[in-house]
């Protein structure tokens, strides 16, 4: 069975290529593994170990960290979030003796950048919310504002 023909004319490749799913939109950012996710394949990984080393406050051997911070990125961590766990952790140490400040590379097997990741609160569901604030207004609840005049 055939699809009916909408007689329409296909559209000018100007147009084509602006669609979201035309492979122009998605310049090395397809995963091979169709997967549901985009990463940028252009990763600058240099360039990270670069920030990291700028954000921790005591960097051990860089063979190490580079390895570390290797296996952290192939397990799955995200870049972001260990630089803000270096980050962190940096602020933390401020006013510490080095000697108690971990060296880089251990700091990364130890995998202590976590602690400082915050996780994101569960999403509210916003029917909820207006089922809340619809009670009030049948409750008649009045809601003073700053400079209300109440």
């Amino acid at each position: 069975m055939s699809l009916p023909s909408t007689r329409a004319s296909p559209a000018p490749l100007s147009v084509q290529e602006m669609h979201p799913n035309h492979p122009f939109n998605h310049y090395r950012t397809l995963c091979p593994a169709d997967a549901d996710h985009t990463q940028d394949l252009d990763f600058d990984f240099q360039g990270f170990i670069s920030k990291f080393s700028s954000a921790y406050p005591r960097m051990g051997a860089a063979e190490k960290t580079e390895d570390e911070l290797r296996t952290a990125l192939g397990e799955g961590a995200d870049p972001l979030e260990v630089l803000a766990g270096a980050k962190a952790y940096a602020v933390e140490q401020e006013g510490n003796k080095p000697r108690f400040i971990l060296y880089s590379e251990n700091w990364l097997k130890q995998k202590r950048g976590r602690q400082h990741v915050t996780k994101p609160k569960e999403p509210v569901d916003p029917k909820k919310i207006v089922e809340a604030r619809a009670k009030t207004i049948l409750e008649g609840i009045r809601y003073s504002l700053p400079g209300d005049g109440q």
